[in-house]
């Protein structure tokens, strides 16, 4: 490996290994996200592939603005990305993560799609990722989102999020 190659791995809790995102060894970022559910499926869309963590699966999310609570966040960012606008959400807990451009402090937050909105939104189905466009969010079946890729926290919140989802339905 070249010296100018740099070395990057997933964390789950922030560590003290600065060798994995040197640049942003000291920048916190804070990201809220909300799981939102709707008659046993749930709102993904895969990332597009030139980001980190490109073609996995997310939910819908990003940063918290500054004097913005985690839960205004996400709601605020469920409205930006989707079009729905939630009455409100429930945090479902929070990890950590090193990211290739800083450190990440991420929000879970679960809602229940209200229904009263009308939506574009079609169903995923199984079969090549190809038919899937990405940056398109789809309504995933329960019994499918443990198959799916997801980014390194996402995947290590699924049980609480299964967990919260079945206790609501």
């Amino acid at each position: 490996m070249h010296s100018s190659e740099r070395i990057w791995r997933p964390h789950l809790v922030l560590g003290k290994d600065r060798r994995l995102n040197p640049e942003g060894a000291d920048r916190l970022e804070r990201i809220a996200v909300v799981v939102l559910c709707h008659g046993g499926k749930v709102l993904a869309r895969r990332r597009p592939p030139s980001v980190p963590w490109g073609n996995f699966w997310e939910f819908p999310g990003g940063r918290i603005n500054p004097g913005e609570s985690p839960g205004e966040a996400a709601l605020r960012e469920c409205r930006e990305e989707t079009g729905i606008s939630l009455p409100n959400c429930e945090f479902l807990g929070k990890l950590f993560q090193d990211a290739p451009h800083a450190k990440q402090e991420v929000f879970f937050f679960g809602a229940e799609y209200p229904g009263d909105q009308t939506l574009q939104i079609g169903d995923w189905a199984p079969g090549p990722e190809t038919q899937h466009p990405m940056g398109d969010y789809l309504w995933i079946p329960l019994e499918q989102i443990s198959l799916l890729e997801w980014p390194p926290v996402n995947r290590e919140m699924l049980p609480a999020i299964l967990a919260w989802i079945r206790s609501h339905s």
